[in-house]
């Protein structure tokens, strides 16, 4: 679920960690055995992704070695506006 600054008003506590467009959560699944893109092995992990523009943190739990995987990330988003 993300929140957008659609009309470009950030407010200020959000401003000063250096938000400019949006922020939000999701639910993730991720397979830590084998952190490659589309590779599947090992148990999936499920866990949390929070992003702040594109900067993504995120923490999994691993089923394997029980115990929290924390993720770090950059993201890239294509959404499409209709006007």
């Amino acid at each position: 679920m993300n929140y957008y600054f659609v009309k470009g008003v950030v407010p200020l506590p959000l401003s000063v960690i250096g938000l400019s467009n949006h922020f939000g959560v999701a639910a993730s699944l991720q397979y830590l055995n084998d952190p490659h893109l589309l590779h599947f092995t090992g148990r999936p992990s499920l866990g949390i992704m929070f992003h702040l523009d594109r900067k993504e943190a995120g923490i999994s739990w691993d089923p394997d070695q029980h115990k929290p995987r924390f993720t770090l990330g950059y993201a890239v988003q294509f959404v499409p506006f209709l006007l």
